[in-house]
């Protein structure tokens, strides 16, 4: 019994240690002080920032690099199509939690500044967002959209939220919409690519 438990796990086990493998790598190569920038700009707002604001606000910054890297992070969800980036409820609370386990009391006061409520469509090209909302560098391979896919889903799925609030299970649907629209776009450019 222990060697069909073994021969039925066991691969499976392994495609979760590599995808486990896979991300520990793509943390490991995070531009952390970018990363750390925009977390600290997304903190600060206490709402969700547009794509267009980050790169208006923080031009020394290439967010167009570090936007799927931040995927990786539990917490930051990027809403591709409107162009949005948020940090979830949790994240913030930890942020908060981790401040003041060092003696910052930081109180944060949305800014009443309406620049992050402009609309962001037209900023990137349409097939570049598709693969941004899957966390991809713009035309990763078939098989790196595919595996990417699968990842996002099974952390964004609205299943996966139970003991999330409201608004970050609303978050997790529109972005779950949002993964599926994207990866079945970029399958149709590929395969239309490929009858070309």
């Amino acid at each position: 019994m222990l060697i069909v438990d073994l021969l039925i796990s066991g691969p499976r086990l392994s495609l979760v240690a590599f995808g486990y493998l896979g991300k520990a790598f793509r943390i490991l190569t995070l531009d952390v002080h970018g990363a750390s920038v925009i977390l600290a700009q997304l903190y600060s707002q206490k709402h969700k920032i547009s794509f267009a604001q980050l790169v208006r606000d923080l031009p020394q910054i290439n967010s167009v690099r570090i936007i799927p890297q931040l995927r990786d992070l539990e917490g930051i969800i990027w809403l591709a199509r409107s162009g949005w980036l948020l940090m979830s409820t949790s994240l913030r609370e930890e942020i908060q939690n981790w401040l003041r386990s060092r003696g910052v009391d930081l109180i944060v006061e949305p800014e009443s500044s309406t620049r992050s409520q402009e609309a962001t469509d037209g900023e990137l090209p349409p097939e570049a967002q598709y693969y941004l909302t899957l966390g991809l560098e713009p035309y990763a391979s078939t098989a790196d959209v595919k595996r990417r896919y699968r990842e996002l889903l099974k952390r964004y799925h609205p299943d996966k939220m139970r003991s999330a609030d409201d608004n970050t299970k609303l978050d997790a649907e529109e972005e779950t919409r949002q993964i599926i629209d994207a990866y079945r776009a970029i399958l149709r450019m590929t395969a239309n690519n490929a009858t070309r």
